[in-house]
């Protein structure tokens, strides 16, 4: 406040020097020095009533005597709007005298929490405790940036609140998340277990496909109904040598197609409960092979049952 009071100090002294001028301009527009107090003004400001001619130095000045009447000065146009300034001013200099803000070289600090407004007093952002940014629009925040013990994340809402997306790192996982109504539909990223993919759900939770690494580092996808059953999927086999597709009813394999032992196809088709009922593939000799279930497949004595079985000509 030292600067607002030398400030203050600063007009009082202009006003008194311009009523000053303001009066002799006066005397000489009314008809020169006639009924005119004369007055000498010394170096250091000091007014007194001439006896005579003024020292050296000094200024002469012819003041009206009191009483006479004295045109009045104009007034402010617009008392309002000056009052609003100071106002504006009185308010700027609480803020820099406030606790919250402290100034070193070169940098000024403000404690949190705070909010930024504009001028019609709306909120801009907001810095909360637990380090958290919240950036406004309307009365609804739109992003968040927020930082815990474990890392941090920022999230993009819509104007509706109805839908968000999140991009972050927290402990073992990292990547994005978008969210509609409240429930995650994709996610994109690191795994706790280390291994990176995507998945993609229903409103009611559940995968409906998914593509990414498995659990010994190949490539999987996956494609699933609305309750999270797999449908069909596309993997490698255990060994990670060669390609493996298996269809599925509900949680059981129906169909599987892979590379079999002479290196050619291998296709395998079976019942709603999983028993092999049909398998074709390639033999050594380099031709083909069908069998159709089920005694096909059985055995008596270690020796093959016969069955329906289809051989192609080597």
């Amino acid at each position: 406040m030292k600067h607002l009071s030398t400030w203050l100090a600063f007009g009082a002294g202009s006003a008194t020097t311009a009523g000053v001028l303001w009066l002799t301009a006066a005397v000489y527009a009314q008809g020169g020095y006639q009924n005119a107090v004369h007055v000498c003004v010394a170096g250091d400001g000091v007014m007194r009533v001439a006896t005579g001619t003024c020292q050296p130095g000094q200024r002469s000045l012819y003041l009206k005597k009191a009483g006479e009447e004295i045109e009045k000065a104009d007034e402010p146009d617009d008392n309002t709007q000056n009052d609003k300034r100071l106002a504006d001013l009185e308010r700027r200099i609480k803020i820099l005298e406030s606790p919250a803000v402290t100034r070193t070289t070169g940098r000024t600090t403000v404690v949190a929490p705070f909010e930024v407004v504009d001028r019609s007093g709306r909120r801009i952002f907001a810095v909360e405790e637990g380090v958290v940014v919240s950036v406004y629009s309307g009365s609804r925040p739109v992003a968040v940036i927020k930082a815990t013990d474990t890392g941090g994340h920022f999230t993009g809402y819509s104007t509706s609140g109805d839908l968000q997306a999140s991009v972050g790192a927290s402990g073992t996982r990292s990547g994005i998340i978008i969210t509609e109504g409240g429930a995650e539909r994709i996610y994109v990223g690191k795994q706790e277990s280390g291994h990176y993919g995507a998945k993609f759900f229903s409103k009611g939770g559940g995968y409906v496909a998914a593509i990414g690494q498995s659990l010994i580092g190949t490539g999987l996808a996956g494609v699933y109904d609305s309750d999270g059953s797999p449908r069909a999927l596309l993997r490698t086999t255990d060994d990670g040598q060669h390609g493996h597709i298996s269809v599925h009813n509900g949680q059981t394999t129906v169909a599987e197609l892979t590379v079999g032992q002479t290196g050619g196809g291998l296709l395998t088709i079976g019942s709603s409960s999983g028993e092999r009922m049909v398998t074709a593939g390639v033999q050594p000799g380099n031709f083909g092979v069908v069998q159709a279930g089920p005694s096909s497949f059985g055995t008596a004595a270690g020796v093959p049952l016969p069955g329906s079985y289809i051989s192609g000509k080597p």
